[in-house]
């Protein structure tokens, strides 16, 4: 948390599997790795499986890191359906 690149993290509730969700704020798939692997739970050797995956939070309070802050629901809708149109 110091660091700030870790912005949340949390064990999940009512899941089969233990398992837990970490926000990492990385420039780049290898940096999260990077930073996941200094975890206590990975280096005490207590994590059996981990996925990164890229996440664009463009609502709610993860908005600033998103690649469309401050857009209202009318803007992201038509910046989506433009980024889809050139797919």
């Amino acid at each position: 948390m110091e660091s700030g690149h870790l912005r949340a993290s949390g064990d999940t509730r009512r899941s089969p599997i233990r398992s837990a969700l970490l926000v990492v704020a990385a420039t780049h798939h290898e940096s999260a790795a990077a930073f996941i692997a200094t975890d206590p739970f990975v280096t005490q050797g207590l994590v059996g499986e981990m996925t990164i995956t890229e996440w664009n939070p463009v609502f709610g309070a993860f908005n600033s890191d998103s690649d469309l802050p401050g857009k209202t629901a009318r803007e992201v809708a038509a910046v989506s359906s433009a980024r889809l149109q050139q797919t």
